[in-house]
């Protein structure tokens, strides 16, 4: 598991909250975005506490495909995560009054782009917009397992791959001072995460 501190300038992280917020809006993209302007400018979630957009690395703009890439080659260069080669991208935004994400493994036993084993094969790569949260982490299976944690801040890239792939994690504490202020965001948190499914 490495983590790449301040990896995403201000300008790819400010363009990573619009794409997400233009792909995430249902009414640009004739109902198939993650949330729904309610009313008084308030998004309503498609998952309550959280919104979700997941699509194939290939639906994405070309600027989008090419981050994937750099950031891909930069995990190759530092030898400690294996490759990072993804078939999807999840965006996941986190408001103000969420939680976070509960408890759970990237296991995937039948993923629609891949084999289980390239799937398993390849690192997981998750970049952080927004407000700090703390990623959590233990040794899946192992409920007695000592628990770990590590802040994220904006602009941070996490990559866990290799022994480290099956990780037992979860998103918790988010933190609106940990915002840039040069941000323009709505309070919350973005993630993005490349990996293969």
């Amino acid at each position: 598991m490495v983590i790449f501190r301040e990896l995403l300038s201000p300008v790819a992280q400010q363009w990573l909250v619009d794409l997400f917020f233009r792909l995430g809006d249902s009414s640009l993209r004739g109902g198939f975005g993650c949330f729904e302007q309610g009313p008084h400018g308030r998004r309503l979630l498609n998952y309550g506490h959280r919104a979700q957009y997941v699509d194939e690395l290939a639906e994405f703009p070309a600027a989008f495909r090419q981050l994937h890439e750099s950031i891909q080659a930069r995990v190759r260069d530092c030898k400690h995560c294996g490759d990072a080669p993804a078939s999807v991208a999840i965006l996941n935004y986190y408001c103000g009054r969420s939680s976070g994400m509960g408890w759970h493994v990237d296991a995937d036993t039948e993923p629609p782009h891949a084999t289980p084993e390239e799937a398993h094969g390849s690192a997981v790569v998750s970049l952080s917009i927004g407000d700090s949260c703390h990623f959590r982490y233990r040794d899946s299976g192992a409920r007695s397992a000592t628990e770990r944690s590590v802040r994220l801040n904006s602009g941070d890239v996490l990559v866990f791959g290799g022994p480290s792939r099956k990780v037992e994690h979860c998103v918790s504490d988010l933190d609106v001072s940990g915002r840039p202020q040069w941000l323009s965001m709505p309070s919350g948190r973005i993630n993005v995460t490349f990996r293969m499914w």
